[in-house]
């Protein structure tokens, strides 16, 4: 498990000079405002419903697991149809695919986790970095004002959250759980600022 205090440190370093946000926000306009308030939304929802599913799953609520199973991956489609809209219908599926994978990689490391599988942890983990290797790339390869190596710190830093998340709550510990979560929640406002202001800049005639 990646420490807190890591964690944390890569949040920081992802907003380098080289990051949209540190280029300099455009001024806001009710469309602006309401692209960025959007995409901030179905990113916390993202971690929202899937930290439900984890929750529930650990707690062999399997009604309630299915509820946050359908959101989640709902969820997946929505954030590639809010981003992939401005990149056309190949980009956005391409976009699905990966942010669907991410889940699955969840579900796999979830299920591996309860079940003692460590060796079935340590190839959902790997997935799910590389997961978010692909991720860094496509969006890195769409938008040319995407800095990739804050990109990356802030999908690894997600990435290294989300598995400390689900070990909290494998061994029971609530403290750790919502201090993780609280911080994957200032992490995911940030990722979400830095790929909305680039696509701003990006297509500002959308705006």
């Amino acid at each position: 498990m990646k420490s807190l205090k890591y964690v944390a440190l890569v949040i920081v370093l992802a907003l380098g000079a080289g990051s949209a946000l540190a280029m300099g926000a455009r001024p806001n306009t009710p469309a602006t405002v309401e692209f960025k308030d959007k995409l901030k939304g179905l990113w916390l929802d993202h971690i929202q419903y899937e930290r439900a599913f984890v929750q529930f799953t650990k707690d062999k609520n399997a009604d309630a697991a299915r509820v946050s199973d359908s959101k989640a991956a709902k969820n997946a489609r929505d954030l590639a149809d809010a981003v992939g809209r401005y990149y056309g219908k190949d980009s956005t599926e391409r976009l699905y695919a990966i942010l669907y994978g991410h889940y699955q990689g969840i579900k796999e490391y979830v299920a591996a986790s309860f079940a003692g599988n460590i060796a079935g942890k340590k190839a959902a983990s790997a997935k799910l970095y590389k997961n978010g290797s692909e991720l860094t790339d496509f969006i890195a390869s769409i938008n040319p004002n995407i800095s990739k190596t804050d990109l990356s710190a802030l999908l690894e830093a997600h990435t290294g959250n989300t598995i400390s998340d689900i070990d909290a709550v494998e061994s029971k510990d609530a403290a750790a759980d919502q201090e993780i979560y609280e911080i994957m929640q200032k992490n995911m406002k940030i990722l979400s600022d830095e790929i909305s202001e680039a696509i701003i800049r990006q297509f500002p005639k959308r705006f």
